[in-house]
């Protein structure tokens, strides 16, 4: 899915729910434009390492951090499941066009876990 978001292409990609389509129904931009400034990616997951790094700040559930290859982040911690619930990284590039331009983009990745209903 491709979005527009002022004057931003943004490109969403992964587990993308209902509720959230239609949200952003009137950003829906061209998928045939080029050069988008973010990617962004969505899992939701049944299990989410703890990412590793120089944290930053922590705060309730929520820590900061640089990971282990540079990139800015942050995580939830749930001490009820014992579980990392929520990561989301970003990190920039330049990439090289076709024609030698260099172009920014950022990539966001967002982890979700995935609650299951106890029994």
């Amino acid at each position: 899915m491709r979005l527009n978001i002022a004057g931003i292409n943004i490109d969403i990609n992964g587990d993308i729910n209902q509720f959230f389509i239609d949200r952003v129904q009137n950003y829906i931009a061209d998928s045939n434009e080029k050069n988008n400034q973010i990617e962004i990616n969505f899992a939701i997951c049944d299990d989410i390492e703890k990412p590793n790094g120089k944290i930053i700040a922590t705060k309730a559930d929520r820590t900061w951090l640089y990971d282990e290859n540079g990139d800015f982040g942050y995580f939830d911690y749930n001490d009820h499941f014992n579980k990392c619930v929520f990561t989301a990284t970003i990190s920039k590039r330049i990439e090289i066009s076709p024609m030698g331009t260099e172009h920014k983009k950022h990539k966001i990745n967002i982890k979700f876990y995935h609650y299951r209903t106890r029994e």
